[in-house]
């Protein structure tokens, strides 16, 4: 019986080990299992990261980005980046005739500002966003789906965001 445990022990070690983890100067993801790193299709400014993610055979896909800023006032600059990212979710949902309804949320953590919202589109398009805005830095988290149930995707977001620090 210990001789079978320990070559499962080995035999999932190397996988345990080689867990990606994205990074940067603004952050650090440990990517949960099933996620995997895609090339980057986006070419952001000089200052600014794109990490395109996809979710096993593409149930799932998510984009995460940064941006150096610098604001005098952080809850203004929230509550504007929040305006910006919503008026272009609709803008682009009519681009393509579909109609976008979501939930935003805006909360003041002492230390930054985060904003969350979430909704779906009239094509079948579920999408989850969080960012949040400290003194230097903005992080944003976007991931989508067409294949998943609310809860299934509520569930994969809260798994990546868990592996996030800065």
């Amino acid at each position: 019986m210990i001789r079978i445990l320990a070559n499962i022990l080995l035999a999932t070690a190397p996988a345990l080990a080689s867990a990606e983890t994205l990074g940067s100067d603004l952050f650090e993801l440990e990517l949960p299992t099933g996620w995997a790193l895609e090339a980057h299709s986006v070419e952001p400014p000089a200052s600014d990261e794109v990490f395109e993610l996809l979710y096993k055979r593409g149930e799932a896909a998510a984009t995460i980005s940064t941006m150096l800023i610098s604001h005098p006032d952080r809850e203004a600059l929230a509550n504007a980046y929040l305006d910006i990212r919503l008026q272009a979710e609709e803008e682009v949902n009519a681009e393509f005739g579909e109609t976008v309804t979501y939930e935003e949320a805006f909360e003041n953590k002492g230390y930054g500002h985060q904003i969350e919202y979430f909704g779906s589109d009239s094509s079948g398009r579920l999408f989850r966003y969080w960012g949040f805005i400290r003194d230097t830095k903005l992080i944003n988290i976007y991931i989508e789906t067409y294949d998943m149930p609310e809860e299934s995707l509520e569930t994969l977001f809260r798994e990546l965001l868990s592996g996030l620090s800065f």
